[in-house]
């Protein structure tokens, strides 16, 4: 099989899965979804011209055959092709490309380095958080000739899943943003996690790159000294003077310094970075503020959590609410996939959260309800609700007074129902 889409690929400039963006002279892969099946679109899409398509079924759904024939590829599994499509046209793209990895980060990371590529730079990037066994070859699509270069997003739940990707996207660069407590179940520990994540930099090394990771990461600075890897500071402006970035939170300046770090790699001014910077934002779910009418100001940080994320996400509260002078409120949920670690990982926070002595304290899930009578304490007021769905219909108390109020937990927990029911409340939806 590979030998004949070889063959299709050397004759069509590039290779989509999405009917939406085919192009005439493309080659389709016809990939079945939950939502869609990409066979439905095959007559159409050879009648509009593109040069070949890769697809499981022929006879049957193609009323069009005499249009198809020599422009179609029969195959067993449609997405294996569609990988080894990947890299295929990843072997033929001659722009830089960077690979950002990392426990947790990454989706902001990459959106950061993203927006200050783009500066100078036509930019391909990994939509959402596409960063799996489907999305990375997605992203690999859109390796085009209208692309200067492209920042992808690669994880993991699984190991040897890293040297599958990594492989395969052939960074040219690579970043870590943090070395945690991610998908145990699987990984097992955080010391799985962090061999695993460190083959990113085995292979962007072996391809003679250049590796990037935080210095305030207590595992990746481990790797002070090691040949082709730099270790950037915390901020910006450590970086250069001119790179001030107008972020508050300690964890989005990381990610932003390590976006400075790639872009002077790749040859742009501190000019250019800095302008760049004045705009960056964090994408939806991961330290997004949102301002309510009594003043309170809610940090959307529930996309996604792990322990040292959870640590991160309330310290970054816990300093705003500080500078504001604003109570603290805490909307916890469950963190999950952390395997036979989860209960020891969830118990781990309960002196963080003593220490920083929020007087409200909500906790959503089963793991996170079991802290409730070790953080009960005079004057402290604790609730637990074992679903989202509680926690919304209660939602309304959240607003008894202005407030920082911090959302956190994995985003199976659905905590965007109470912050939506919050802003309906408010007029804010």
């Amino acid at each position: 099989m590979d030998s004949e889409l070889q063959r299709l690929a050397a004759a069509c400039a590039a290779y989509t899965s999405d009917s939406r963006t085919a192009r005439a002279g493309d080659l389709f892969v016809a990939l079945r979804g939950s939502a869609r099946d990409g066979h439905d679109f095959v007559p159409g899409l050879l009648a509009a011209g593109v040069s070949c398509v890769v697809q499981r079924e022929t006879a049957r759904r193609l009323a069009l055959a005499s249009a198809g024939r020599g422009r179609l590829l029969e195959v067993d599994d449609t997405h294996g092709a569609h990988r080894t499509l990947a890299g295929l046209f990843r072997r033929r793209f001659s722009g830089p490309v960077v690979g950002i990895g990392g426990s947790s980060g990454k989706t902001t990371a990459k959106e950061f380095t993203a927006a200050t590529l783009a500066e100078r730079f036509q930019v391909a990037k990994t939509q959402g958080s596409q960063n799996g066994e489907l999305g990375i070859p997605k992203t690999l699509e859109q390796l085009r000739a209208d692309r200067d270069l492209a920042v992808v997003e690669i994880g993991i739940d699984a190991p040897g899943d890293m040297a599958r990707h990594a492989r395969l996207v052939a960074p040219d660069v690579a970043v870590l943003t943090s070395i945690g407590e991610e998908h145990l179940n699987l990984l097992g520990s955080v010391e799985q996690v962090f061999r695993e994540e460190l083959v990113l930099f085995d292979v962007v090394r072996e391809r003679g790159g250049r590796c990037f990771a935080p210095v305030d990461d207590s595992w990746l600075a481990r790797l002070e000294g090691t040949p082709g890897v730099t270790l950037v500071p915390s901020e910006p402006r450590d970086l250069h003077p001119e790179l001030e970035a107008p972020l508050r939170n300690p964890y989005l300046l990381r990610n932003a310094a390590l976006a400075c770090a790639v872009a002077l790699q790749l040859g742009l001014q501190p000019d250019e970075i800095a302008g760049a910077l004045q705009r960056l934002s964090p994408p939806p779910g991961r330290g997004v503020e949102r301002r309510l009418s009594d003043g309170s100001i809610l940090i959307l940080d529930h996309y996604n959590a792990n322990p040292s994320s959870m640590r991160a996400g309330l310290a970054a509260a816990e300093a705003r609410a500080r500078e504001v002078g604003l109570p603290l409120i805490l909307v916890l949920a469950d963190m999950l996939d952390l395997g036979t670690e989860t209960g020891r990982a969830h118990e781990g926070l309960i002196p963080v959260l003593d220490r920083i002595g929020a007087n409200r304290i909500w906790l959503v899930g089963e793991e996170m309800s079991r802290l409730g009578p070790s953080l009960a304490r005079e004057g402290a007021d604790v609730r637990a609700f074992t679903q989202s769905d509680a926690a919304a219909a209660a939602a309304t108390a959240l607003r008894a007074s202005p407030a920082v109020v911090l959302f956190k937990g994995s985003r199976g927990m659905a905590l965007e129902r109470v912050i939506d029911r919050l802003a309906e409340a408010d007029g804010s939806h």
